[in-house]
């Protein structure tokens, strides 16, 4: 077909096709009337396939509705404009594929017919560049804020760590102008570290002996110093064994073994770091606090800080090291002089009591609250011989309730103390699950012993028993713990063998007076009778002679006196019957003879039956009666003393009541024999004595004891 296009109709043609961006006219209808390459290439469209086509099929088919407004509007007010200022537009190609565009409007007139031109531009690429330099600039934006923070960071623990290290400067400083003076540099960096971490406590402790000697600190108690303690499972111990510092954030929440003794003691958080001395643990140095998470990983570093410091400062040079070699081993003999000094101190104590004339059951008991005090362990007992076969526990410390005069065990290998019967040495156990020698008792399984020693309570004869420490730990005893534990079962044993003595010498002078009374009663007596029969019979013959009559009579009056005496007195030194109510009645005869004897006015009450079947508990408590209204006629002034006996379930109560001048405020320090002796019988039949002043005046003595009811 021949081109029938003018020459200016042609140039205009090839002038619309090199135009680099697309260009689409269109009508008022809205329909396309021209388009040129570029609009072909970049919608994929044939210009025949657009021509007459709404323009809204070269638009993504959600927005066609509401483009068919906004180029209503257009038509009505045409002008050169981007179209849709601020929005973003999307082109769509014959495929369906969608592309991001720039579009200008602009009227167009050609003749008389107006056409609306549409250039196109395809900002794909511009949209990707876009996109990455956004994406770009948020990265940097993000970058530079950490970058900052981490700096702000990094410049305030920079300034933190310079005053910690300055203040560590300023510490090794102080320490070298210390010298050697090792006790002051563990004071200097104990405070050091208190200030440094903000802990509650510091603690520095040295191994000493295979145990943890506390040496320095701050808000610890000095009454630690120097004495060893074990090397339990604790931080610490892990401290030492792996040579690492440790740390629990919260003892309460990780709920480890390691923490559990800090936990007991209210420390939540807890850092521990090694010391060092010659490439050796020597020991640790420890902050607790009260607060969980307290210490973080600068204070831990300060902590290692501070430990090397100490460390460096024991081992400055070799001369020093070998000098502070003497110096840690005069340090430990010094703690083991105190440790073996405060034994003694204790065990003179215990034997000052025993001396004192205590009851030999509180001499018992003082011992068994004295040996976990001096020794660490958590228990203490007295496993006293009953029989060839069996022991019990007659008293102790730290057991569970009811465990004391309850508790049996066997002798021989069925436990450890039955066991030390027969090996008349100490017997010393470590670890009581690895034990072969012998079983482990019940006693023992129920409160988790783990480690203890036994030492033999000599009497002569046959042993009374067994005193024993133990502990829930695994513990290593030394030589002097032994030694200790000996000499503490010694005094015991003094006690007891002075207690068997003088039980041989009451019965001695018991039997010495029931004989006396019955040759009183036997001999003297019967001879007063018969004077004083043959003096009636004189008499009888002397009817003439009146006056001499009367003299006579007078004198068979007098030995009827004396014979009534004989009578009292041989009474009184073999008092009790063998029956059960011989008590009572012993007790009424003793307060007539003694209101007879004294003067005085003595009475007896007793409202209910009181029956001692235990016939040399009945004479201990009627030389108790005895000797109370003794001292109340002859201390005491007394002329009235009310005995009185009652009884109270399975226990008995024997008053002696009087009206005298009384005792001194504190009648149990009194030093006279008669008051040692009657507590002496009151701790022979297990009776509880009390001496007070009487409610008006006078004194009350008081003795409440067992009764066997059957």
């Amino acid at each position: 077909m021949k081109d029938t296009s003018t020459p200016s109709e042609k140039v205009f043609s090839d002038f619309f096709n090199a135009l680099p961006d697309a260009i689409c006219a269109v009508g008022v209808d809205g329909r396309i009337a021209t388009v040129n390459s570029q609009a072909e290439g970049m919608f994929g469209y044939a210009a025949s396939d657009l021509l007459g086509q709404p323009i809204e099929v070269l638009i993504p088919e959600r927005f066609r509705r509401g483009h068919v407004g906004h180029r209503t509007k257009y038509t009505d007010d045409p002008r050169r404009r981007p179209m849709g200022a601020g929005l973003e537009l999307f082109g769509r190609r014959k495929d369906g594929t969608e592309f991001p565009v720039d579009i200008m409007l602009s009227p167009w007139d050609l003749g008389d017919q107006r056409l609306f031109v549409a250039v196109v531009r395809d900002i794909s690429e511009r949209k990707k560049i876009e996109e990455a330099l956004q994406k770009a600039r948020q990265d940097l934006e993000v970058r530079v804020e950490q970058r900052t923070a981490e700096l702000t960071l990094a410049n305030e623990s920079l300034r933190d760590e310079a005053a910690r290290l300055s203040a560590i400067i300023d510490t090794q400083q102080d320490l070298a102008l210390a010298g050697r003076d090792l006790s002051g540099a563990m004071t200097l960096i104990a405070s050091k570290t208190q200030s440094l971490t903000g802990a509650d406590r510091v603690s520095i402790e040295l191994i000493e002996q295979g145990k943890l000697a506390w040496r320095a600190g701050i808000d610890a108690s000095t009454i630690r110093l120097g004495i060893p303690q074990a090397l339990v499972v604790s931080l610490a111990h892990e401290c030492i064994r792996t040579g690492k510092t440790v740390r629990s954030d919260d003892t309460e929440t990780e709920r480890q073994v390691l923490s559990e003794g800090y936990r007991r003691l209210g420390w939540r958080s807890v850092a521990v770091a090694p010391l060092f001395h010659s490439g050796v643990t020597v020991g640790a140095v420890s902050i607790l606090s009260t607060a969980p998470k307290a210490f973080g990983p600068r204070d831990e570093r300060t902590l290692q800080l501070m430990a090397g410091l100490l460390s460096a400062a024991m081992s400055t040079a070799a001369d020093f090291e070998s000098q502070q070699a003497l110096a840690l081993e005069r340090v430990t003999a010094v703690a083991a002089l105190e440790t073996r000094a405060q034994q003694q101190r204790a065990v003179a104590e215990l034997g000052q009591h025993a001396l004192e004339g205590r009851s030999f059951a509180v001499l018992l008991n003082d011992a068994v609250a004295l040996v976990p005090q001096i020794l660490g362990t958590e228990f203490c007992a007295v496993f006293e011989l009953l029989s060839d076969e069996q022991l019990v526990v007659s008293a102790g410390a730290g057991w569970k309730d009811g465990t004391v005069g309850n508790t049996f065990l066997s002798t021989g290998c069925e436990s450890q103390a039955g066991y030390t019967l027969p090996s008349h040495a100490p017997v010393v156990v470590e670890d009581l699950k690895s034990e072969t020698r012998f079983q482990a008792s019940q006693l023992q399984l129920e409160h988790e012993i783990v480690s203890g020693i036994t030492v033999l309570i000599h009497r002569p004869g046959k042993p009374f028993g067994v005193l024993g420490a133990y502990t829930k730990q695994k513990r290593s005893f030394s030589g002097d713990d032994v030694h200790f534990l000996q000499s503490v079962a010694t005094v015991l044993a003094t006690a007891v063998g002075r207690r068997q003595l003088e039980e041989e010498l009451l019965d001695a002078g018991g039997r010495e007076q029931r004989r006396i009374g019955q040759d009183l009663h036997d001999g003297l007596c019967q001879h007063l009778i018969g004077l004083q029969y043959t003096t009636s019979v004189f008499a009888d013959k002397l009817e003439k002679d009146s006056d001499l009559r009367k003299e006579a009579e007078s004198i068979a009056e007098l030995i009827r006196q004396g014979t009534l005496q004989a009578r009292m007195l041989a009474r009184g030194l073999s008092p009790v019957n063998l029956e059960a109510n011989g008590l009572m009645s012993a007790l009424r005869e003793l307060a007539l003879n003694s209101a007879a004897l004294f003067h005085i006015n003595c009475r007896f009450d007793c409202f209910q039956e009181v029956l001692i079947l235990d016939n040399p508990k009945a004479v201990q408590l009627y030389r108790i009666a005895q000797e109370a209204i003794t001292n109340a006629v002859k201390h005491g002034r007394s002329s009235s003393v009310l005995l009185s006996l009652h009884r109270s379930g399975h226990q008995a109560t024997l008053k002696i009541t009087d009206n005298g001048v009384g005792f001194l405020d504190h009648p149990e320090k009194t030093s006279g024999m008669g008051l040692r002796i009657m507590q002496y019988r009151a701790d022979l039949i297990g009776a509880s004595l009390r001496i007070v002043p009487a409610s008006e005046r006078g004194t009350e003595v008081t003795c409440v004891f067992d009764i066997d009811i059957k």
